[in-house]
């Protein structure tokens, strides 16, 4: 249907998102107007409570609309939900890579940024760390049920009922150092696949406040430099790679970091690719699609009517973490364009 170009441009003046429809969701600064998108709303929340349900069942929805329609501020609104816990869930909000060669460094650079930041507004602790927190609680658990240590069993029950207990134990040097080394061997043993290098790391994030920075660059897939790499007991080599074989490293991190989030994370990893409208090359469309469902050709699809159920169950496709639902933000279907750049 042709709108009237008056009318469009009236409608444009008023709109409530123009101005700040490509700002960043997860400021919070944008006004919330009830009843717009609550459809598509509702239907993305009914996403989260099927993965919390069904952990390892495939999700996603690609939600479509003009620039300035409100998807980002969307996008927020469900951020701010996942921060109330209503429901619960650990967020990444990706923008467009424009090196198509470095995607899963950028993918990964992007995920481990965003689980960086805090789950909520007023938290203490990052997501990542809070992930940490169920690892920690987890291994004294397992501690507990061998030892039948009372000590260790009351610890442990306490970081049940809450993991960032875990991240507030008082622990002398010596004791640190050894639950680290029991830590990295309980997951070596449970996980034989997990990159042993991304664990390492983890481990010196989560046991040593002082390595933290050092660490976060190293998760990141940013080459340190060699004072870093003493820090964390790793070896310089990344600045002596190969783009191709950094990509590959990139890859296995997010595929160790997908299997702790399976097995330690109590809550999905909403992965939010917003502004996707900006993706225009075939080299670019070719890579997000391997990105997000690991495999080619395309195979997920685009639906512009949300009202329908038909049309929300459509969306599932093989994601590319376990535990994370995909939410597509686009201007112009994508699937059109990545057949108009074959």
């Amino acid at each position: 249907m042709q709108v009237d170009p008056a009318i469009r441009e009236r409608l444009q003046e008023n709109n409530p998102f123009s101005f700040s429809a490509a700002g960043d969701p997860r400021e919070n600064e944008y006004p919330d107007v009830e009843g717009v998108d609550q459809t598509v709303t509702r239907s993305i929340m009914q996403l989260i409570e099927q993965k919390q349900k069904n952990p390892g069942t495939p999700r996603a929805a690609a939600v479509l609309g003009e620039t300035g329609s409100g998807k980002t501020h969307m996008i927020g609104r469900l951020i701010r939900a996942g921060s109330k816990g209503k429901p619960a869930f650990s967020f990444a909000y990706i923008r467009p890579f424009i090196d198509p060669n470095r995607g899963f460094r950028y993918l990964l650079k992007e995920i481990v940024s965003n689980l960086n930041s805090k789950s909520f507004v007023r938290d203490e602790y990052s997501q990542i760390e809070y992930v940490c927190g169920k690892i920690l609680t987890h291994v004294l658990i397992e501690t507990a049920r061998r030892s039948s240590d009372k000590k260790v069993d009351s610890i442990a029950k306490k970081c049940q009922e809450d993991p960032v207990q875990a991240l507030k134990l008082q622990m002398k040097p010596k004791t640190r150092e050894a639950v680290c080394r029991f830590t990295k061997k309980f997951l070596k043993e449970s996980h034989d696949e997990l990159n042993a290098s991304f664990l390492h790391v983890l481990l010196q994030y989560f046991f040593y406040e002082e390595k933290r920075s050092a660490a976060r660059r190293w998760l990141m897939g940013k080459a340190i430099d060699q004072e870093d790499c003493t820090i964390l007991e790793v070896e310089d080599y990344r600045s002596k790679q190969t783009p191709e074989a950094l990509e590959d490293e990139a890859h296995q991190i997010l595929l160790s970091l997908d299997l702790i989030l399976d097995h330690y994370g109590d809550r999905p990893l909403i992965v939010f690719f917003d502004q996707l409208e900006n993706l225009t090359t075939k080299e670019q469309l070719e890579k997000f699609n391997q990105l997000l469902c690991n495999r080619s050709p395309p195979s997920f699809h685009t639906k512009k009517d949300w009202t329908k159920k038909e049309d929300h169950d459509s969306l599932r496709v093989t994601t590319f973490f376990t535990r994370s639902i995909h939410v597509l933000s686009s201007h112009a279907p994508i699937q059109r364009r990545v057949a108009k750049n074959r």
